[in-house]
């Protein structure tokens, strides 16, 4: 409705071209926006530098089961992995980091977190089929 409006035509019409190009796969997908701050989460970033990378993935499949984590990813020369997390504060970030060292007793070497700002500061960049 609101491209009809800026377009001045009907709904109706921008429904049938939208439908069109999505048919001739000029556009592959779309993007969903939230404002996590209106649910009552912030977001932020974990970075782990562990002792041994050989624990990389048993730490990553501990991870990935919690429900706040919303990425995972790895890094070469940088942080060995990277996380970010939807939470409702820095306390429970605290908790979790807490978690995570005492599960894997001696296995992370250090951490470091920040806070993301305003919404889309951390950008994910995905192609169709890429999952």
């Amino acid at each position: 409705i609101e491209i009809s409006k800026k377009l001045k035509c009907s709904s109706q019409a921008v429904n049938y071209r939208l439908k069109q190009l999505v048919s001739k796969e000029v556009i592959q997908g779309f993007h969903l926006g939230l404002d996590i701050g209106k649910l009552g989460f912030e977001h932020y970033k974990l970075d782990l530098w562990l002792k041994e990378l050989s624990k990389r993935k048993k730490i990553w499949n501990y991870i990935k089961k919690c429900p706040n984590v919303t990425f995972i990813n790895t890094s070469a020369g940088y942080a060995d992995l990277e996380i970010e997390f939807n939470i409702e504060n820095l306390d429970r970030l605290h908790n979790y980091i807490d978690e995570l060292q005492n599960i894997f007793t001696n296995s992370i070497r250090k951490f470091t977190y920040f806070r993301g700002g305003s919404p889309g500061q951390f950008k994910i960049r995905s192609f169709p089929g890429s999952d």
